[in-house]
């Protein structure tokens, strides 16, 4: 004799298949994601602080360096955070902070440079109103956005201690690099 499912059993059965299938299938798009896309930003912050700019920039590039002023001005680590090139991970120290008055000081100025052989590394050179100068570096983050720049600051997290330092992909600032 031949048993019959009950409607209730039936309901179980496909619930638990829809649940799988969900749940397989956000699986997979998280792999994909992580695997293909990744997490590399594809937008520019961009914020409101005085700033005097020269050279060749765009908007994008002096809203980051507004925004990295700002951060700094206001000791904001996780505004700095927001504004560095993550790969590998970075942390913000101490040292990071270090220009937070010079900062506050008055209305900087940033020249931008942009490598002549490499369009996705800018340097900047931020001269602060009370007379100091930093070097940053300023890299596309994410190859596949030209809206993803990033300031190489911040001191790396990465559990190889014995990794080389990273290499800069442009010339050297023309001062001290903030670390």
């Amino acid at each position: 004799m031949r048993r019959t499912r009950t409607p209730v059993r039936k309901l179980i059965v496909r619930a638990a298949l829809a649940i799988g299938v969900a749940l397989l299938g956000f699986g997979g798009y998280r792999f994909w994601v992580d695997e293909f896309i990744g997490y590399d930003p594809t937008s520019v912050p961009s914020c409101s602080w005085p700033l005097q700019v020269h050279g060749i920039v765009t908007a994008e590039q002096a809203g980051l360096v507004r925004c990295y002023l700002r951060a700094l001005a206001q000791r904001d680590a996780a505004g700095l955070l927001a504004v560095a090139d993550d790969d590998p991970s970075v942390r913000i120290t101490g040292a990071q902070l270090a220009h937070s008055a010079d900062a506050r000081a008055g209305v900087a100025s940033a020249t931008f440079v942009p490598n002549p052989s490499d369009d996705a590394f800018v340097s900047v050179t931020v001269r602060y109103a009370d007379g100091v100068s930093v070097g940053l570096g300023l890299m596309i983050a994410n190859p596949s956005s030209a809206h993803s720049w990033r300031l190489e600051i911040g001191v790396s997290t990465s559990p190889d201690s014995n990794a080389p330092p990273p290499t800069t992909r442009g010339p050297a600032p023309p001062s001290t690099p903030t670390p």
